[in-house]
């Protein structure tokens, strides 16, 4: 006479739940992985937006003659020195007559307006940082603008509908000024 071996209830309902709670804990790890990881690509993302407008700024800006800031700090107001058909600075150094824009709209767009063509820099910029405003354009000397600082933070939407913040900052030394040049 055979005997068979089989398993209880108990054994199965216990096999079970040690089952569930495994596969459980697997799934919730992947999912806070995922979240970390979306997080991770949105401040990627807004950082990468944000660098690339300011090194925009910064090889724009760097051969301005004259730069002038407005009070609230979000336009910056500029003009190129003249350069012959080679490419090389006219001296003694003058305007080539265009004015030029740098501005930061409310609704945290930068553009860059340079004979009558507007380019778009960036999106999603916030005017507060850390619930604290702050302006986008800033010098240290108002008479005679010498180096100008740039502060972008840039939010991107992260997981969950989250606001996920970078922040990037530059101080610029201007090459052409024109009290400097002589």
């Amino acid at each position: 006479m055979s005997r068979r071996r089989g398993s209880t209830i108990t054994e199965v309902m216990l096999a079970s739940s040690i089952s569930t709670i495994v596969l459980f804990a697997g799934v919730g790890t992947f999912l806070v992985g995922m979240r970390s990881w979306i997080r991770g690509q949105a401040s990627v993302d807004a950082l990468n937006g944000s660098q690339r407008a300011v090194r925009v700024i910064s090889n724009e800006l760097r051969e301005a003659m004259s730069l002038v800031i407005a009070g609230d700090g979000r336009t910056v107001t500029y003009q190129k020195p003249l350069k012959d058909a080679n490419g090389n600075f006219v001296t003694p150094m003058q305007t080539d007559g265009f004015t030029r824009t740098i501005s930061v709209s409310g609704a945290g767009v930068l553009t860059m307006t340079a004979q009558g063509q507007t380019r778009t820099l960036a999106k999603g910029l916030v005017l507060t940082d850390g619930g604290i405003p702050y302006n986008p354009f800033s010098a240290v000397n108002a008479s005679l603008t010498r180096s100008l600082t740039v502060k972008l933070v840039s939010s991107q939407t992260g997981p969950m509908n989250s606001n996920v913040l970078s922040r990037v900052r530059e101080t610029l030394y201007l090459r052409n000024v024109p009290q400097l040049s002589r």
